[in-house]
């Protein structure tokens, strides 16, 4: 019977681990030092570059709806420029107003497609949802809390 106890005891303990997923990291700011890093012909994600200026009063409004379309695709990597500092990366990747955005394949060599500050970016993540699944035929995840299970 003690031992049933124990067996009891360390199966509870046991249980009551959880496993922690660490998260892949789909927004980041890109820069001069990891340029290279993420837009390199080695990375086998597609990128899709958003260039803006430092204090534009058009950005702010679009920005909640790409952050929301990074978390929809996690397979490929949102880079954010800022081209005030790096203005030369910003011409590198396209930038013609601010906010640009640019969507590289795989190969990275030239855009799939670039625009700039569209009205619909401002209205929900849809546009960008709409120009991955035109340009690379991808669907957004939409990954289920442990509540809807």
């Amino acid at each position: 019977m003690k031992m049933l106890f124990v067996f009891l005891s360390i199966l509870a303990a046991s249980s009551n681990r959880t496993r922690q997923c660490t998260p892949r990291e789909t927004l980041i700011d890109i820069t001069t030092d990891n340029y290279d890093q993420i837009m390199g012909s080695s990375q086998l994600r597609p990128v899709f570059a958003r260039m803006q200026n430092e204090g534009c009063s058009f950005a702010p409004a679009s920005e909640a709806n790409w952050r929301e379309a990074s978390e929809l695709f996690p397979n490929i990597k949102f880079v954010r420029a800022y081209c005030i500092k790096y203005n030369q990366l910003c011409h590198t990747l396209g930038s013609s107003v601010s906010p640009s955005h640019s969507l590289f394949g795989t190969d990275k060599t030239k855009p799939l497609e670039s625009f700039g500050n569209p009205v619909d970016i401002s209205k929900s993540s849809s546009f960008y949802s709409d120009v991955i699944y035109k340009n690379l035929g991808y669907y957004p995840f939409d990954s289920p809390t442990i509540e809807e299970l």
